[in-house]
């Protein structure tokens, strides 16, 4: 089991990796990500004229593994935010597409975060390398349409102003 970093007699000497020292918190925490589990946040925005809001949906943190993403709260947060994230001026559009391009990739992973915090960044960095990784299910093909809908719904608003008002 890995352990958290402690300070070396030689500055430049590489850290020393203790068992000792290892948090319960911290060993539960690197045997979920070598086993495959991913942490994960499902962003969105809603907007009204002058009120722009950043959420996440559902529960909060979702344990992702293989065959386990929160679809379900992906697909309502693309929907959301595509409908609902332009509207608010001027921090609708601007919060929208990174939100968007986050739902494209399954949301926002914490997991290097919070391996970060627990053992350290370069021991996080090694057990990211060599852990597995879980495979983005079927249904993610689904986000992503609604996401490339929803980014382009800007510009045929913008299109259809041009021809019929303007």
């Amino acid at each position: 089991m890995d352990a958290l970093r402690t300070a070396p007699t030689d500055p430049y000497a590489p850290p020393q990796i203790h068992e000792e020292r290892v948090t319960p918190q911290a060993a539960r925490l690197v045997a979920a990500v070598r086993e495959g589990q991913r942490f994960y946040v499902v962003p969105y925005v809603y907007s009204l004229v002058f009120m722009t809001s950043r959420k996440n949906m559902g529960e909060g943190v979702y344990t992702v593994t293989e065959g386990n993403w929160p679809t379900g709260e992906m697909v309502r947060a693309a929907l959301v935010t595509g409908l609902f994230g332009w509207w608010g001026i001027p921090w609708g559009f601007i919060w929208s597409v990174p939100t968007l391009i986050r739902l494209w990739g399954g949301g926002r992973d914490l997991t290097p975060a919070m391996l970060k915090e627990a053992v350290g960044k370069d021991e996080a960095k090694r057990i990211l390398a060599t852990a597995a990784k879980p495979k983005k299910p079927q249904v993610i093909w689904a986000v992503r349409a609604i996401v490339l809908a929803a980014l382009c719904f800007p510009a045929a608003l913008v299109g259809l102003y041009l021809k019929f008002v303007v």
